[in-house]
């Protein structure tokens, strides 16, 4: 048979999907009410890392033609006749560039008023016929994601320009079958005069579209005007540019190719694919600023060079196999808006960047709605389960590396690969993530503190579970063996003591009993594991590393000995019993730990060195002794707390002998001196008794009870002594004495 599965840990996992789910659920709420607040912030911030770039590379071969202030200033006011547009033409044809493109509208002829002759429509056409790559531009009306409808149409007849077939043919492409994407569909508002288009290289729209803040970052390769595909004026001119024609463009789905494209610098031809949107947008990769990309080259400035004899072979240097690209950038007149690198941006410039982003290849391209979706719900969640495995403070700098490790990688995606990653909605429901499981770990470690200073609070001292709390707990589950000092202590004759009185005496007395030995147990901040009956079970040196637990335990049992006299005058004259204890102390390795079943655990120790404390306690009653500790308690006290041997003994359930002794006073010298008189004669008693002079021994002990009569351990080697006088133990005997009780 298979093993069982697994069952997922849901009280540790769960929390934090939910917080990364619940994050990524903020940011949807938010793409709802403000649907364009996540993608502007995107796009401002998208700016911004055009901006830190700076210039990228740049087709040399791309010029900007102005028609700026100073042309104005000399050449008169715009715009100009046709027969200076005519002149400028055939100027930098002479100069040898390539091509030329209009980003100005020669939609209706000139007036008769001005020329009856029409001389100056004349002159450009020729101009324009005889340089050959002469590209017009032409507007495009009421742009749309959504087929024009035969009403619409009809309604707005009058207010379009069209060509014959056989003409518009010519600049555009047919729509194919089974369109992969979703193209703007489009009016054709202004075209250039039909006696241009008949000699004009190529006719291309420069119809812009913005985002929702006004910005221009997206172009149209290609609008749809009926049943043809009308391209851009920059894409038109990119096309000759690679050596290649309109027949060759084909689309695929998120890419416009331009087929049999021979890119400057490449020695083979090749199939370019250019990333678009659903909707043919071209995301426009900026050079950079008006003024520091690309080259500029005022019309006045132009015409007067063209004219030295000593600068125009610079110009002719410049404008050899160029490309100029005609606009108008004069104060006031100029269309300017919001491009990534400039908010005052000419906007005939975009014309520009678009070639060149086509030319050199340095395209960009945008996530789409999956890809963001997965990004967000990865960081929310990804952040979230971090937390289980981590440390709050580790958390927060890990969480924190995450998000400042994303926005890195966004950079790079955008310098090295031009992919423009979604930062905003990534950050934010990473840092949602990170502080509601900061929240959560905070408010459930409050809870969780709670519940554990209830648990240990009858167990540890106060000031214990504190140091317990702002530690950690880990460290208390579970069993770890460690070497402890065992305090077990019993009410002697409990018993008959109790016998005749209601037990609701008996519980009061009990309960201030307890009261005070936890009270002095706590002060020296043992653990109390537990009461069984009237015995207690403490532990010194967990959950709390004590070098010193074995004297703890020491001075706890003389406190709590010295505190029975007055509870005892209290309870004499109340009438109630009077409790006396004994006390066993042994210092040994045991398990401790969170320990018992699955459905109640404590925190306890066990362990031989348990039991063997227990069997100490009992052996006081013998002799008449309050604390007894076994040999490990004593190497680890004995030079500090006052002390005698009491014996060897083999308890109930031991093969071996243990050596205990009687622990009498806290300090070294705070014997009285009757006591140090019957230790004196006690110990030389216990040194003839060990020789097996049973004689010497009971003179010795004699004189010990004559000091002091109530002299436990002297009365019951008096008596052993007197015992092996007449009948001694065999000659094997080891000198251990065994214990018939527990």
């Amino acid at each position: 048979m298979g093993g069982r599965v697994k069952r997922p840990d849901i009280a540790r996992y769960g929390p934090p999907l939910v917080a990364g789910l619940a994050a990524a659920c903020v940011i949807g709420l938010v793409h709802l009410a403000l649907p364009t607040y996540l993608k502007e912030l995107d796009l401002r911030i998208s700016d911004r890392m055009h901006q830190l770039r700076g210039p990228i590379r740049q087709d040399p071969r791309l010029i900007h033609l102005n028609v700026d202030d100073s042309s104005v200033g000399v050449l008169g006011r715009w715009p100009w006749p046709r027969a200076l547009n005519a002149q400028v033409v055939e100027t930098i044809h002479g100069l040898g560039a390539r091509m030329i493109a209009f980003d100005v509208f020669f939609a209706y002829p000139t007036p008769s008023k001005i020329d009856p002759k029409n001389e100056n429509d004349r002159a450009l056409a020729n101009a324009i016929r005889d340089m050959r790559n002469v590209y017009l531009a032409a507007v495009l009306s009421d742009l749309s994601t959504k087929p024009e409808t035969a009403a619409a149409e009809g309604e707005d007849s009058g207010r379009i320009m069209v060509y014959p077939d056989e003409l518009m043919n010519r600049f555009t492409i047919p729509v194919p079958a089974n369109l992969p994407i979703s193209p703007y569909y489009g009016k054709t508002r202004l075209l250039p005069l039909e006696a241009f288009a008949q000699v004009t290289r190529g006719i291309g729209h420069v119809t812009r579209t913005a985002d929702t803040d006004g910005g221009v970052r997206r172009n149209p390769l290609l609008v749809r005007v009926k049943d043809r595909l009308f391209p851009s004026l920059a894409f038109r001119v990119a096309i000759d540019l690679l050596e290649s024609d309109i027949s060759n463009v084909r689309i695929e789905p998120g890419a416009i190719i331009v087929k049999d494209a021979l890119p400057a610098g490449e020695n083979a031809r090749k199939d370019l694919r250019i990333p678009v949107d659903n909707n043919g947008l071209l995301t426009v990769n900026f050079a950079g600023t008006w003024q520091d990309s690309f080259k500029h080259k005022a019309i006045a400035e132009l015409l007067e060079e063209a004219e030295d004899p000593e600068k125009r072979p610079e110009l002719e240097k410049d404008f050899k196999d160029a490309f100029a690209l005609w606009g108008v950038s004069t104060t006031g007149a100029s269309d300017t808006g919001t491009v990534p690198v400039e908010s005052a941006y000419p906007l005939n410039g975009v014309h520009m960047n678009i070639i060149n982003t086509i030319l050199t290849q340095q395209f960009l391209t945008e996530t789409g709605p999956i890809t963001v979706i997965v990004l967000v719900l990865g960081m929310g969640i990804g952040i979230a389960l971090l937390s289980v495995w981590l440390k709050p403070y580790v958390f927060l700098f890990v969480a924190v590396g995450s998000i400042a490790g994303y926005i890195a990688g966004a950079w790079f995606g955008f310098i090295e690969f031009g992919r423009i990653l979604p930062v905003a909605p990534v950050v934010i429901v990473g840092v949602l993530s990170s502080a509601g499981m900061l929240t959560y770990r905070y408010a459930a470690g409050e809870i969780e503190k709670r519940k554990t200073r209830a648990a240990f609070a009858p167990y540890f001292a106060p000031a214990v579970v504190d140091m317990l709390l702002s530690d950690s707990t880990d460290r208390l589950m579970g069993g770890q063996r460690k070497e402890l000092t065992i305090l077990f202590s019993d009410v002697a004759d409990f018993t008959s003591l109790c016998e005749g009185i209601e037990p609701e005496v008996v519980q009061k007395v009990l309960q201030e009993y307890f009261n005070e030995m936890t009270r002095i147990g706590f002060a020296h901040q043992g653990t109390l594991d537990k009461f069984i009956g009237d015995g207690m079970l403490w532990f010194f040196g967990d959950p709390l590393p004590q070098e010193d637990h074995a004297l703890r335990a020491a001075l706890t049992a003389l406190d709590m000995q010295a505190a029975m006299h007055p509870l005892r005058e209290k309870w004499k004259q109340e009438g109630r019993p009077e409790l006396a204890m004994r006390v066993g102390l042994n210092t040994g390795v045991v398990l401790v730990g969170n320990m018992g079943s699955d459905a109640r655990m404590e925190y306890t120790v066990m362990g031989d060195a348990v039991n063997l404390a227990s069997r100490v306690e009992g052996a006081n009653k013998p002799f008449h002794t309050e604390i007894m500790m076994t040999e490990r308690a004593f190497e680890m006290t004995k030079d500090v707390v006052e002390w005698r041997e009491l014996d060897v003994l083999r308890v109930k359930g031991k093969k071996q002998g243990i050596r205990v002794y009687e622990v009498i006073a806290a300090r070294k010298g705070e014997l009285s001196e009757t006591k140090r008189q019957v230790l004196e004669a006690y110990n030389e008693g216990l040194e003839a008794y060990k020789r097996r002079d049973w004689a010497a021994a009971a003179t010795a002990f004699t004189r010990a009870l004559a000091i002091d009569k109530t002299d436990g351990p002297s009365q019951l080697y008096l008596e052993r002594a007197r015992e092996f006088l007449t009948t001694p133990p065999p000659a094997d005997w080891d000198g251990v004495y065994d214990m018939r009780t527990k």
